[in-house]
């Protein structure tokens, strides 16, 4: 899948010192459809520059048949103050794009590990098997 080209301005950048953040509104143009939130937070990242681990899009709203979007989101200035002050939705839906890669490569290598084990489990207990039944035909 080819990336889209995203323009992206930020138009509103104010600080909140007390929660330890900033809020941002931006307005994204696009080609095409709108952007998945983990692209315009890449490109959100990149243009308020800030690790991408610390911002967090609130929301996108699109216009109909237009191709632009305007978003809000919130750049963290640390790991600790995101987890205590965002919403827990919000956080999990922020950090879902990433860990679906990892978690496939995870599951693939449970998946062989444990046809490995019934493989080697079901060996196990055949022979097992084979010396009940012939100590069953010695008594």
């Amino acid at each position: 899948m080819t990336e889209q080209k995203i323009n992206l301005a930020i138009t509103q950048d104010e600080r909140q010192p007390l929660l330890d953040r900033r809020l941002i509104t931006a307005t994204c143009t696009t080609e095409s459809t709108t952007p998945s939130k983990a692209l315009l937070r890449k490109a959100l990242a990149k243009a308020a520059g800030a690790p991408q681990d610390l911002v967090v899009i609130r929301s996108v709203h699109t216009s109909y048949g237009t191709n632009q979007a305007l978003i809000t989101a919130c750049v963290y200035e640390k790991k600790e103050s995101l987890q205590q002050i965002e919403l827990a939705h919000l956080q999990k839906r922020n950090q879902k794009e990433e860990p679906k890669q990892e978690q496939t490569q995870e599951k693939t290598e449970e998946k062989a590990e444990q046809a490995e084990s019934k493989d080697q489990g079901g060996e196990e207990t055949a022979q097992g098997e084979d010396s009940a039944a012939s100590d069953a035909k010695t008594e």
